[in-house]
C-alpha cells in the first residue's frame, strides 16, 4: 500500500486530528511505519470479521495490536501538538 494510501486510511480513522497526522507523517519515518502498521492491523481485523471468525484468537490479538498502535499514534500526535491558547 501507498505512502498515500496509508495517510487516507489513517485520516479516515482520525479525521479531527486529519492535519496534526499528516504534518507528523510527512515530517517523521517513525511515525509513518506506525500508520503503516496501524493500517496493516485494521485491514487485517476487517478481513477476518468480514470472513466471519469473531472468536478466532487472532482476532483478538490484531484488536489489542491496533489498540496499541492507536494509543502510540495518537500519543505521537498530540506530543507535538501545539500549546492550546488557554487565554
Amino acid at each position: 500500500m501507498g505512502r498515500n494510501a496509508v495517510l487516507s486510511v489513517v485520516i479516515e480513522e482520525f479525521p479531527d486530528l486529519s492535519v496534526q497526522i499528516t504534518k507528523q507523517f510527512n515530517e517523521c519515518e517513525n511515525f509513518q511505519e506506525i500508520c503503516e502498521d496501524y493500517v496493516l492491523c485494521l485491514n487485517s481485523i476487517r478481513k477476518i470479521e468480514s470472513a466471519d471468525q469473531k472468536k478466532n484468537e487472532n482476532l483478538k490479538e490484531f484488536k489489542k495490536a491496533l489498540q496499541e498502535l492507536e494509543e502510540e499514534l495518537l500519543s505521537n500526535v498530540k506530543i507535538r501538538l501545539p500549546p492550546k491558547n488557554m487565554d
